[in-house]
């Protein structure tokens, strides 16, 4: 993390939830996919509020030593049927015929002892863009199943049991990273703009005008591709 991340009071925790390493994941209620459809769980978001003080955390930030961490996460489990007409030697190839994908919202702050309303309200803001955004999880969600519903997935490995955990794998992290693109990415860029409008939570712009002039930009940008063109 770079200086001027560090001094953001707030940031997205990015997790790779298409590997499964998290234990957060662990513990969702198993959604099983079915055959040519594409279902959703949506868990509902959750929120932790953390005190420290200045001996746990760093002195002089410029948004008063409060922090807030949120993660868009998803857990997608997949039905892939072989398709031999497109395999060869130690290449497997599998389409994908059903989709299942739970979702979920952890947000944590972090906040000083004796913090100040101005300052606790400002976190909250956060919070409560994350919980917005959160609101069209189901819906994105399901438009990345259909997109990969009848997608091909090659996996290269010594045997098809490997290969067919690899393809797994790999449709997991087309997935993964297809939700958050939709999710994170708005809530990446809403979080950084409400911080610039209130300057961090220190100045005297209230709460809720921040956050709706903060959405109002974000909805006006362009959008960037992973390619780096811009799309309007």
């Amino acid at each position: 993390m770079n200086e001027q991340q560090l001094r953001c009071c707030a940031a997205s925790l990015i997790i790779f939830s298409s590997l499964a390493g998290c234990s957060r994941l662990r513990d969702f209620a198993a959604v099983r996919p079915q055959a040519g459809a594409v279902s959703v769980s949506v868990e509902p978001p959750k929120t932790e509020i953390k005190y420290l003080d200045g001996i746990y955390w760093p002195q002089g930030k410029a948004c008063g030593r409060a922090y807030t961490f949120w993660s868009f996460m998803c857990r997608p489990e997949f039905q892939l049927q072989l398709v031999p007409a497109e395999c060869s030697p130690h290449v497997w190839v599998y389409t994908v015929t059903g989709v299942a994908v739970h979702t979920a919202l952890p947000l944590r702050t972090w906040l000083p002892f004796g913090v100040k309303d101005k300052l606790r309200a400002h976190e909250a803001a956060h919070i409560k863009m994350c919980e917005e955004i959160y609101k069209s999880a189901g819906e994105a969600a399901e438009q990345c199943g259909k997109e990969l519903m009848g997608a091909h997935i090659r996996a290269a490995a010594a045997d098809e049991k490997t290969a067919f955990e690899d393809a797994k794998i790999e449709a997991a992290r087309t997935l993964d990273a297809s939700y958050r693109e939709k999710m994170e990415t708005m809530a990446d860029r809403a979080g950084v703009a409400f911080d610039r409008i209130t300057n961090h939570g220190m100045n005297e712009v209230p709460e809720e005008q921040g956050m709706k002039q903060a959405f109002e930009e974000c909805r006006k940008a362009p959008q960037v591709t992973p390619s780096g063109s811009q799309k309007k």
